[in-house]
């Protein structure tokens, strides 16, 4: 049977979020709510100029049951259905309290040569 989500709405989703962020994120790091959606930018304060590096994004789903951490994806190339198919951590709002987003996002910028940042800007 499903469980349901630990959060009631999307205001406690960004309180979450926010809280996590604080704590988490290492002073040379930013995180943007992108719109009015559950959706955030994760990204270095500066870049790289040299690389083609853009984010880490955050988005939960509608029922606040997944936080969907993407990593790795590309604009680069003419393959449509491989930009469709994109890569992702998902962690699940029941399991946030044996692994928190904090955590889960310092692991990704610890281990940035396997969670490599996505490249949007590419094409």
């Amino acid at each position: 049977m499903e469980r349901p989500s630990r959060f009631r709405s999307a205001d406690e989703v960004c309180r979450y979020v926010d809280d996590q962020m604080a704590a988490a994120l290492p002073g040379d790091w930013k995180y943007q709510r992108r719109g009015g959606r559950l959706e955030w930018e994760i990204a270095p304060r500066q870049r790289d100029p040299h690389s083609c590096e853009d984010d880490y994004l955050l988005e939960v789903s509608g029922e606040y049951r997944f936080l969907i951490l993407y990593f790795g994806n590309s604009s680069a190339g003419c393959d449509i259905v491989g930009h469709s198919m994109l890569t992702a951590v998902v962690l699940t709002s029941e399991s946030l309290s044996s692994c928190s987003l904090g955590t889960a996002v310092q692991r990704m910028i610890e281990r940035r040569s396997h969670f490599r940042l996505n490249m949007w800007s590419l094409t």
